[in-house]
């Protein structure tokens, strides 16, 4: 059926997914480093080290087309 929350995730049988919830933080801490560093107020170094961090709440879930697609429909600052 539709599985079992825990943990922020939806867990199915085969497939763990990610909540709304968890996508709502994920968007909403990746635009806040985005924000940060548009401000200068931390480096690309420091960008880089948020996205591991934001990311690694995603790791555990099949998120990636969800993200790719996020990213692709967010984000300013995708090379063309």
């Amino acid at each position: 059926g539709r599985g079992v929350t825990f943990c922020g995730y939806r867990v199915l049988c085969g497939e763990i997914r990610l909540t709304p919830r968890k996508k709502r933080r994920y968007r909403a801490l990746r635009e806040e480093l985005e924000a940060q560093w548009s401000d200068g107020r931390i480096d690309g170094l420091d960008l880089q080290n948020g996205y591991d961090a934001v990311h690694a709440i995603t790791l555990h879930a099949a998120s990636r087309a969800w993200r790719q697609r996020h990213l692709a429909h967010h984000t300013r600052y995708i090379d063309a």
